[in-house]
């Protein structure tokens, strides 16, 4: 019987596969569309592209190299389709990838028309979480618009943080602000304590860009409470602090995060950049140079240490050396993204202006 355990342990391993490889952060099942959007070319498998789509623009928008989340649909031809679709058991795995945490919410629902308008219904369940329920409408006639209204409450449910950062880089008045920080408050009641940090994090941003320094510290004071090992939050005060001019005290936070298991190299970057800047700002010249080699050997792709580095340079008469260091950042800037780790950093230099920062 020996020819018939090859077969079984090949599907076993094949099985095992598909449920432990290429598991989403958000899975949709199916979801129905009513017959008239249908005939219109909205069918089920192009409603879910458009919203699948509409979602991984706004991740794209409030990129951040620690939240970026994986989202598929029941109509991907990724390994657990194809698999799932060979062994007969596509439902089976997946229920095995929800009941074990590996896909972190599951969404389907429906678009009806009732007269003129279209409405979309759609309901989650997730990896210890509630479920829930989300309801958008619009005309038919806009039913691109209601999909990507539908894309933002998803990612509200699902990608609170990409969300927040999303709208954060367009929050140019204080509504917009409002906006990002009503989305991080919800969210501390429905993501994992163990995630909590991130969102305190977005807070006290918020609160330094809308003026208020002491609430800001407050946030941060938290999320380093709630997430001691995490780097950057050091980081963050500490430029708080320096922009305060309170560089002696930044110093200690920046201390705090060069010391931190946060290994990331973004991280170092930011944190040895504006250590080095403090540093220099105090006359410590010989000690901001360290500084600012440590944060290009962290990542040397990180505009704002160039500029930091040129404007000492240029402070004690080598303007050529400077110079060099200035295109560098120059050529870097327009290609930066803006991540997690370097947002306060955007925030307190108003990264994208070089020209501003480095001056006449």
């Amino acid at each position: 019987m020996d020819f018939l355990i090859i077969p079984a342990l090949t599907a076993i391993s094949l099985f095992a596969f598909a449920a432990l490889t290429d598991a989403p952060s958000v899975y949709f099942d199916a979801i129905t569309v009513a017959d008239e959007l249908d005939k219109q070319g909205f069918k089920p498998n192009v409603v879910t592209d458009h919203l699948l789509e509409r979602m991984q623009e706004i991740e794209r928008g409030g990129f951040s190299r620690e939240h970026g989340g994986q989202h598929s649909s029941d109509y991907d031809k990724t390994p657990v389709r194809v698999i799932s679709d060979y062994l007969g058991t596509r439902n089976l795995i997946r229920t095995v990838q929800q009941s074990t945490g590996f896909v972190g919410v599951t969404i389907g629902g429906d678009v009806t028309v009732v007269g003129r308008t279209a409405r979309f219904h759609l309901h989650g369940t997730g990896w210890h979480r509630p479920e829930f329920t989300l309801h958008e409408e619009a005309p038919v006639a806009e039913i691109d618009a209601l999909i990507g209204r539908m894309a933002v409450q998803v990612m509200g449910e699902t990608e609170p943080y990409q969300l927040a950062l999303h709208k954060f880089r367009r929050a140019i008045d204080p509504a917009g602000l409002a906006e990002v920080e009503a989305i991080a408050r919800r969210a501390l009641g429905i993501v994992d304590p163990a995630e909590r940090h991130w969102f305190h994090n977005i807070l006290g941003i918020v609160r330094f860009v809308g003026g208020d320094a002491a609430g800001a510290l407050e946030w941060l004071r938290q999320a380093i409470e709630l997430a001691p090992d995490v780097g950057l939050q050091y980081s963050n005060v500490g430029m708080i602090l320096a922009a305060q001019g309170r560089h002696d005290q930044a110093i200690g936070y920046f201390q705090r995060c060069a010391a931190s298991p946060d290994t990331r190299p973004a991280n170092f970057a930011v944190c040895y950049s504006e250590w080095g800047a403090s540093l220099a700002v105090l006359g410590r010249d010989a000690e901001a140079v360290e500084k600012f080699a440590a944060a290009i050997k962290s990542d040397p792709a990180y505009a704002d240490v160039y500029v930091e580095w040129g404007r000492l340079l240029r402070a004690r008469g080598d303007g050529e050396a400077a110079e060099a260091l200035f295109r560098k950042a120059r050529e870097l800037y327009p290609g930066q993204t803006v991540y997690t780790e370097n947002l306060m950093s955007a925030v307190i230099h108003r990264a994208g202006s070089v020209a501003g920062r480095i001056g006449p």
